[in-house]
């Protein structure tokens, strides 16, 4: 309890607390020309970021007196046009955003409304997109116990050498395997294991930079008889140099698997001037992380995935509603990575591929009271995270909300509660559990009416 205590309440090193006092300012700005234009709309708008990394030395390698910040800025221009006697609305944009660490990214954008009938209308857009690396993408230094995470970029792989005698884990993985397998520690040093083995060079992890994403989307939304409302959507998104992290594990030394026999049962054929001891002692630092400060050799880093990446996703949304008052909903989504990775690099899509809910409501079953009933439902799905990856279970959970309109007080009071029946669940691998959530409150909302 002594140690527990100590570790809690430590920071790090000494303990597992970060001493993280980051901070992030943003400043951003929009002009409209609406009174300077009057044919069409035309919107822009410039912003500015700077991040400012005070771990002091837990996350990011930065102290009090030497801080890590990051700057970015951009701006974009928008411009709208209703066609055909506004039954079209077409909008077009572009957009420059620039990392300090990264290229500068322009992005243009252009969407298309069409009204096909009273009620009915009918989008499609073409959108182009980018995600630069997080902070901790671009400069955390972190060791974890299974490894140290290191940033994308290049500053943090030369520091550390991590492309010297460097494995990929999913080779050491399965050589450790196939070794288990042979119940002979002997022969660690064969050709049918060392075999097995893949290297990692530096134009395999090449440094981060930021993911593009190219997207189709095509909706519809309409009323039908003043009842049922639907929302349909659907999309296609192609990613490029997607952000991702592999891991890797550093040998003692350079594993030679070159003989000097043809014959693989010459006792020679795996030894060269003892290259078969050599190589058994090199081979033996993979099996275990070594995780010493300083001696570590397992590393993580931030890159890009080298394949193109697919994903595609749909929702439907309907609102049905009934007499006196009283709606059904139902929403579903699907989102799903289709194809690009591989088990050397790490997917932190992270996205439930299934998600829905239905919901009953009345907002006014009387002069002041409402209430509101929902089910939500989430298939499980795999997570992947820097820490592990493993999957997270379904999710079913139901909130409730009644509402009472005191109107003495031009107030309204609210209970209710989301999980209100306490079932257990975890959001993401290695989160901690959450249960029900309920509360009361009182909102006076009528002051302006």
């Amino acid at each position: 309890k002594q140690e527990f205590d100590r570790i809690k309440d430590g920071v790090i090193p000494n303990g597992s607390k970060f001493a993280d006092k980051s901070a992030m300012y943003h400043a951003v700005g929009q002009y409209n020309f609406k009174n300077e234009i009057s044919w069409m709309d035309l919107l822009v708008g410039a912003s500015y970021k700077l991040y400012d990394l005070r771990s002091n030395g837990t996350i990011f390698p930065d102290s009090e007196d030497n801080p890590i910040t990051i700057s970015e800025y951009g701006g974009f221009v928008q411009g709208s046009k209703a066609l055909a006697n506004e039954r079209l609305l077409l909008t077009a944009s572009v957009r420059f955003d620039k990392n300090e660490n990264f290229q500068g990214q322009v992005n243009p954008r252009v969407s298309l409304v069409t009204k096909v009938a009273d009620n009915h209308n009918i989008r499609a857009s073409f959108q182009t997109g980018f995600r630069n690396p997080t902070t901790q993408g671009q400069h955390i230094d972190l060791n974890v116990v299974s490894a140290r995470l290191i940033g994308g970029l290049n500053y943090y792989r030369e520091q550390y050498n991590i492309f010297d005698n460097a494995y990929t884990i999913a080779s050491v993985n399965k050589m450790r395997e196939t070794l288990a397998a042979t119940g002979d520690p002997a022969a660690l040093g064969s050709p049918d294991i060392l075999g097995l083995l893949e290297r990692y060079t530096e134009d395999d992890v090449p440094q981060v930079k930021p993911e593009q994403i190219t997207s189709f989307e095509l909706g519809y939304k309409g009323l039908i008889n003043n009842t049922l409302m639907l929302d349909i959507v659907g999309y296609y998104n192609i990613y490029n140099d997607f952000i991702t992290q592999v891991q890797m594990r550093k040998a003692a030394g350079i594993i030679d698997i070159v003989g000097v026999s043809t014959n693989p049962t010459d006792p020679n054929y795996w030894a060269i001037n003892g290259k078969t001891e050599q190589n058994i002692r090199n081979a033996q630092t993979l099996l275990t992380p070594i995780t010493t400060p300083g001696m570590e050799n397992t590393f993580q880093t931030y890159t890009n995935f080298n394949k193109q990446v697919t994903g595609a996703g749909a929702a439907f949304g309907a609102d049905y509603l009934l007499s006196k008052g009283y709606t059904i909903g139902l929403n579903y989504n699907w989102n799903k990575l289709i194809e690009g990775f591989d088990e050397n690099f790490l997917n932190d899509f992270n996205t439930p591929e299934h998600k829905a809910n239905v919901s009953f409501s009345n907002r006014k079953v009387t002069e002041n009271f409402g209430f509101n009933v929902t089910y939500r439902w989430q298939n499980a799905f795999r997570w992947e995270a820097s820490f592990g990856r493993g999957e997270v279970p379904a999710i079913g959970t139901l909130d409730a909300q009644v509402s009472y309109k005191l109107k003495g007080l031009r107030s309204i009071l609210k209970l209710g509660g989301s999980n209100i029946l306490n079932t257990e669940y975890v959001l993401n691998y290695g989160g901690p559990t959450m249960g029900a959530v309920y509360y009361l409150s009182l909102t006076f909302d009528e002051l302006l009416n």
